[in-house]
């Protein structure tokens, strides 16, 4: 829904930022760029050496020309919960073509929960702060004004539609003049 997508966390890498069954809301990537810190899906056929197939949700690192050996164009990515987070130290670097999208609240489009904003990587000295997404917060209100005016219309064409009827009636009842 214009640029935001639903999932739901499926294992517990991010624990406990997302935990499994935590819904999400992401919007869609389209060439935005990416800072540590950020959260994103990764397509895993974007690492050097993929371990399994889908989409997996990560905390981004580190980007290129950081000294962790990222090539240009690559991010290293990883999860909260180090213990349990086949990340970038198992499948290597990500390709930012690999990056479709961005995680900027839980819950639903229409009642999103934003999430906090890192900035331990601001803090330590380090360029680039994490996305923030404000028209999301926008959004859930032009989807409300937009069922208000769909409900409105739905209503007045139900009335229109009854005053019609009942004025067939009374026209049907009333009988010709000659």
């Amino acid at each position: 829904m214009v640029g935001y997508q639903a999932y739901t966390i499926p294992g517990a890498p991010m624990s406990p930022t997302l935990e499994p069954g935590d819904r999400i809301v992401v919007r869609r990537a389209d060439g935005a760029e990416v800072h540590r810190g950020d959260l994103v899906i990764v397509d895993s056929g974007a690492f050097d050496q993929p371990s399994h197939e889908g989409i997996s949700v990560f905390r981004v690192g580190a980007v290129a020309g950081d000294t962790v050996a990222c090539r240009t164009g690559a991010i290293f990515v990883g999860g909260d919960n180090r213990g349990n987070s086949d990340d970038s130290r198992f499948q290597g670097p990500a390709r930012l073509s690999g990056v479709t999208g961005f995680v900027v609240a839980t819950g639903t489009v229409v009642t999103p929960k934003p999430l906090p904003a890192v900035t331990a990587f601001t803090d330590a000295g380090l360029p680039g702060a994490p996305l923030t997404d404000s028209t999301l917060g926008t959004l859930k209100w032009w989807i409300l004004g937009g069922f208000v005016l769909f409900a409105a219309g739905l209503i007045g064409l139900i009335v229109t539609v009854v005053r019609n009827a009942g004025r067939r009636r009374r026209a049907a009842a009333i009988p010709p003049v000659h």
